[in-house]
C-alpha cells in the first residue's frame, strides 16, 4: 500500500512538473512581488493568498494605520549577471504541492508621516515566495485535509472521509509565505565596504602621523591611501566571499539535516510549509495588539512580549534552524532558533534590529500534515457550529475550544535572547 501511495505522489508530482515549469513559476512569482507592492493601498482579502498570509499581512496594515504611516514597496529587475541565481524549488507533504520560488531584486521601501520622509531602504534582496497547492491528478483532487482521494464535485458536498467542507478556490495555487532576506552577493559587498571604510579612515590617520612626525607629504601618504583601496578592492572580495558563501553553506547544509531527522518520524515533513507556518506566526505576534490576535497558534501568555513590540512596523524572518526534534507520549516536539530584522518606530524616524529568539512548537504525534487547510469548516461536536482556526477554534455558538496542537504547530515556549 505504502508503494502504490508513493506511485501515486510521484505521478502527481510530475504531472506538477510539466504544469508549471521554472519560467512559469518565476513570472508567477514577479506578478505576485508587483501585487504585493499594491496591497497596501487597500486590505480586501485576495484570492490567491492563503487566510493566514493575508491575516498576518491584515495586522501589519493595522500596525501601520495606528502609527499613521504610509508605507510603499517597489520592486526593481537585477542586471542578467545577478538573475542567474532565481531558483524554483518544489516539495510535496502527501497532500500539498509546496514551491519556493526564488527572485534576486532590488526592494526600495519608503515610511512616511504626515508627508515627513521617516526611513528609506534601497537594497539587492533575495525575495522568496512559497506556494501551495492541493495534489490533483485529471479526475481527483487529495482532500488537503486528510488526503482522501476524491472528485472536486465530492470535495465541495464534503469529504466522504473526514467530513471537512471546502470551496472550489481552496484547491487553487496560494501563497502562503513572503519573506526577503540579503542575497550571499549582498552579504560580501556590505562587508567589504566596512572593511574599506575602517581601512581608510586608519589610512588617513596614518597619513596625518606621517606628516607630523615624519615630514612626509601629505599626497603621498593620499597615494598610499589609493593603492590600498585598489589592492583592497581586487584582495578583499576573494576573502570575504568564501567565507561568507561557506557560512551560508554551512547553514543550509544544518537545515537539511534537521528536516532529515524529522522525516525520520514524518516521512513527508515540508521545510517550505514549516516556514510558510512560522513565518505567519512570527509576523502576527509583532504585529498584534493583544493575545486574542494570536489565540489561534500561541498557548503561552506573550503579553509582556506584545508590550514590547507595539512599536514594531515590519517583521522579516532572516534565517531559522531547528535545533531539536522529538516524540513524547503525546506531542511532536520542535525546538527552532529564529533570526528576525525588525523596523521599530522611534517618533521622527525607523530603526533597523536584528532579534533573535528561541521557539518551542508542539503539535499532536499524530498528526503529519504541514498545512492547515485553508478553507475547512470544522464542527464543533457540542452544537454543530462552525469553528475556524484562524479565529483561535472557538465555537461561535457554545464557545467550546479545540485542542489547536491537533490541527498545526503551536508555541508553547517563547524567548528573545
Amino acid at each position: 500500500m505504502s508503494e502504490e501511495l508513493n506511485k501515486m505522489k510521484q505521478a502527481f508530482t510530475n504531472a506538477f512538473f510539466r504544469m508549471h515549469d521554472k519560467e512559469e513559476m518565476l513570472e508567477k512569482g514577479r506578478r505576485f512581488l508587483m501585487e504585493y507592492s499594491r496591497s497596501f493601498e487597500g486590505d480586501e482579502k485576495n484570492e490567491n493568498y492563503t487566510q493566514s498570509f493575508w491575516y498576518s499581512m491584515h495586522l501589519r496594515k493595522k500596525r501601520l494605520k495606528k502609527k499613521d504611516i504610509t508605507y510603499r514597496i517597489r520592486f526593481e529587475g537585477q542586471d542578467k549577471m545577478q538573475t542567474n541565481s532565481d531558483a524554483v524549488f518544489w516539495e510535496n507533504d502527501g497532500k500539498n504541492t509546496l514551491t519556493e520560488v526564488v527572485i534576486s531584486e532590488i526592494i526600495h521601501e519608503t515610511y512616511e508621516r504626515n508627508q515627513k520622509l521617516l526611513y528609506r531602504y534601497h537594497k539587492n534582496l533575495e525575495s522568496r515566495i512559497h506556494y501551495t497547492e492541493s495534489l490533483k491528478s485529471e479526475a481527483y483532487i487529495i482532500c488537503p485535509n486528510c488526503a482522501a482521494q476524491q472528485t472536486a464535485a465530492d470535495l465541495l458536498e464534503g469529504c466522504r472521509y473526514c467530513r471537512s467542507k471546502f470551496r472550489l478556490d481552496d484547491f487553487k495555487e496560494k501563497v502562503i509565505a513572503y519573506t526577503y532576506r540579503r542575497s550571499v552577493y549582498r552579504k560580501t559587498g556590505d562587508i567589504i565596504l566596512k572593511m574599506l571604510a575602517i581601512g581608510t579612515g586608519i589610512n588617513i590617520g596614518l597619513c596625518l602621523l606621517m606628516k607630523i612626525f615624519l615630514g612626509a607629504s601629505f599626497f603621498a601618504g593620499l597615494f598610499v591611501l589609493m593603492l590600498f583601496l585598489g589592492v583592497g578592492i581586487l584582495l578583499i572580495h576573494p576573502i570575504v566571499a568564501i567565507p561568507v558563501g561557506f557560512s551560508d553553506s554551512y547553514v543550509e547544509g544544518q537545515r537539511k539535516k534537521a528536516a532529515e531527522m524529522v522525516r525520520k518520524y514524518d516521512e513527508q515533513f515540508s521545510a517550505f510549509a514549516f516556514i510558510g507556518g512560522l513565518d505567519y506566526k512570527l509576523k502576527s505576534i509583532h504585529y498584534a495588539d493583544s493575545m486574542k490576535d494570536l489565540q489561534g497558534f500561541c498557548q503561552t501568555d506573550l503579553s509582556g512580549i506584545l508590550s514590547q513590540y507595539r512599536d514594531v512596523v515590519d517583521c522579516s524572518m532572516q534565517d531559522y534552524l531547528i535545533r531539536d526534534f522529538r516524540v513524547d507520549d503525546r506531542n511532536q516536539v520542535a525546538e527552532i532558533q529564529v533570526k528576525l530584522r525588525l523596523l521599530i518606530d522611534k517618533t521622527d524616524k525607523l530603526t533597523e534590529k536584528e532579534e533573535t529568539i528561541g521557539l518551542i512548537l508542539i503539535k499532536d504525534k499524530n498528526n503529519k500534515t504541514q498545512i492547515v487547510p485553508d478553507g475547512t469548516i470544522f464542527t464543533c461536536t457540542e452544537c454543530a457550529g462552525s469553528i475556524s482556526l484562524l479565529q483561535g477554534g472557538i465555537c461561535e455558538y457554545c464557545g467550546k475550544k479545540l485542542e489547536l496542537r491537533k490541527y498545526d504547530w503551536v508555541i508553547a515556549d517563547y524567548k528573545v535572547y
